[in-house]
């Protein structure tokens, strides 16, 4: 899809193997806070967050784990009350919008009020603490509910094409611009090879 392959032309996700991308498969914790972080840093900034996490279930030498100290120091996730961030368990859908709430609010974005606030027939199983966040990605047009149904399925793990479509609204409905180097401007023609690299960790900045 378009969303799957503008977030890979830019490094912000990658396949399975096999030219495969796997969109029915479910997405890990880690793996969405990586997508967060690649649309966000470089990978020189990224260097910054490999130290040990706090996490008594990600250790220093998880691929994810500079990812993830990233998410928790700028308070677009959180872990659990056991001191577990559970980096392989699948992100549910309204996870997912929490995380992406926090991170517009961590980079100063604001969400647009696109679409009239709808009230999913699953509302009530949506938790507290992502009732706001559900209410600003809908009205910004960044996730909705299933056109028949009008559920949103809000503890339903999130496929991996959910995640790349629900990203890939958000970058467009915010204007996102991804930060990579000072010196390359986004209308430069070898901008998105540079940005796609450095998401990749292939090549860095000075």
């Amino acid at each position: 899809s378009q969303a799957v392959n503008s977030l890979a032309d830019q490094g912000i996700v990658s396949g399975t193997g096999g030219g495969n991308y796997s969109p029915k498969a479910t997405l890990p914790r880690a793996a969405f806070v990586t997508m967060l972080a690649k649309a966000t840093l470089s990978a020189t900034d990224l260097s910054q967050y490999t130290f040990s996490s706090s996490f008594s279930d990600v250790r220093s030498s998880y691929w994810g784990n500079r990812y993830i100290n990233w998410a928790v120091e700028t308070g677009v996730a959180n872990g659990y009350e056991d001191n577990t961030f559970r980096p392989e368990r699948a992100v549910t859908r309204q996870e997912m919008a929490v995380m992406v709430k926090n991170l517009a609010e961590s980079t100063g974005k604001q969400f647009p009020n696109i679409n009239s606030a709808m009230t999913f027939r699953d509302q009530g199983q949506i938790a507290s603490w992502a009732t706001e966040a559900v209410r600003l990605c809908q009205q910004a047009s960044v996730i909705s509910g299933d056109a028949d149904t009008r559920m949103f399925r809000p503890t339903g793990r999130a496929t991996r094409a959910e995640a790349a479509s629900m990203f890939y609204k958000l970058l467009r409905s915010v204007d996102w611009e991804p930060r990579t180097f000072s010196d390359v401007k986004s209308t430069a023609w070898y901008a998105g090879a540079v940005e796609a690299l450095a998401g990749l960790g292939i090549l860095s900045g000075y």
